[in-house]
């Protein structure tokens, strides 16, 4: 490297002629004086071109240095520090980097651009080119090519090899990730992503990358979690047949109980899907609430109104006269055979007979039993219904 030395101020010089004792010896001595204001100036040392540049100035910035050394700056060269920096020490450095001509080559696309740039990174070199878009996971070579029979180029060349671009859903979060990778297990541990053994994976972790694929990833786990669970109390009916129907009175009121329960729940990308109960712990029994009901019927036994009659028959067949259900009853109020003879004295069959005689047959009954005992389920629903 070449050095060059500037003085920027005038300098003072005196000499001095001494005499010796023995002899007469002629010394020429040149003394360094400094101006009267020396403590301002400063040893400015810019290095650029190949060259090192040292001026001793009292310029105050990194621009002032410039000017005054001959150095010239073009628009894409990097002077560091900046124009704008301050002089402020006794020795300084200015560095110079000159912008020279860069095709970058993107291999994605096969297409070059031509550059101006002073950046010696190729990721710098790239981003400052505006055409070009880089990625984090983009890998990029910077060489010198010095062979035309190598290349179509001579000079800095810098090759953008591009990551391939996956969509992924990670979870419920769709993401782009960009990889060189050839698989898809690959892709997520170059990416950092742990795979544990119950996720899901498609189209799988052996399937090969393709530019713009799609692949889901859902996370599958498993807790076993334990909740406190109230046990509501049953009701436990009394029939009193001292009361009249309809009377209904709390005798205890009751008190929940307390249960552990214990489940093995699945989660899906962090929401439950699932769960399973496989342990029930009753830590304190649930008091049953007691309730006294009145029994005691305003109808038992006797004949019935015609609404009354009216509603047994459609209870029991639809009020079909003709009806034969097979299975051992007929007549609009399926009577048995057996039961049909004794209150009727008639050897037909009650399906045989006019409604009116079993409707004549009906009160026979009631007039000698109640109507719980030989209709329960239907003198239960008109009891409801309020008929009875």
């Amino acid at each position: 490297m070449r050095r060059i030395i500037t003085i920027d101020r005038v300098y003072t010089f005196r000499r001095h002629i001494a005499l010796g004792i023995v002899g007469i010896i002629a010394v020429s001595m040149l003394a360094f004086t400094a101006p009267a204001n020396a403590s301002d100036t400063s040893v400015v040392t810019v290095y650029a071109d190949g060259e090192e540049h040292v001026i001793t100035t009292d310029a105050s910035t990194v621009k002032e240095v410039l000017e005054r050394t001959g150095v010239k700056i073009n628009e894409s060269d990097i002077v560091e520090p900046s124009f704008d920096t301050e002089i402020t020490s006794k020795t300084f450095n200015v560095n110079v980097y000159r912008a020279r001509p860069v095709i970058i080559k993107d291999k994605d696309k096969d297409r070059k651009y031509r550059v101006e740039s002073a950046h010696r990174s190729p990721r710098l070199i790239a981003e400052e080119a505006k055409a070009v878009s880089v990625y984090e996971e983009d890998k990029l070579d910077y060489k010198l090519v010095t062979d035309f029979l190598d290349s179509d180029f001579i000079g800095h060349k810098v090759i953008i090899d591009r990551a391939v671009p996956v969509n992924v859903k990670l979870v419920n979060r769709k993401t782009v990730i960009r990889t060189h990778a050839s698989t898809v297990k690959r892709m997520f541990k170059e990416a950092d992503i742990e795979i544990n053994k119950n996720d899901i994976v498609k189209p799988g972790l052996d399937a090969t990358i393709k530019k713009n694929m799609n692949v889901s990833l859902t996370r599958i786990g498993y807790k076993t979690i334990t909740e406190e669970k109230t046990i509501q109390p049953q009701k436990k009916t009394i029939h009193d047949n001292d009361r009249p129907v309809g009377y209904e009175k709390v005798k205890e009121k009751g008190k929940p109980g307390v249960a552990l329960v214990t489940y093995k729940v699945e989660y899906r990308n962090g929401q439950e899907v699932n769960r399973k109960r496989i342990r029930k712990i009753v830590e304190e029994k649930p008091e049953p609430k007691v309730v006294v009901v009145g029994n005691k019927l305003n109808y038992d036994r006797g004949p019935l109104n015609e609404k009354q009659m009216n509603a047994l028959g459609l209870c029991e067949s639809g009020m079909d006269p003709t009806k034969n259900t097979g299975n051992g009853f007929y007549g609009a109020f399926q009577f048995k055979p057996r039961t049909w003879r004794v209150v009727t004295g008639r050897s037909d069959l009650p399906h045989q007979a006019p409604l009116s005689v079993q409707k004549e047959a009906v009160q026979a009954l009631l007039s000698q039993s109640s109507i719980f005992t030989q209709f329960p389920a239907c003198a239960d629903q008109m009891r409801e219904n309020g008929i009875l």
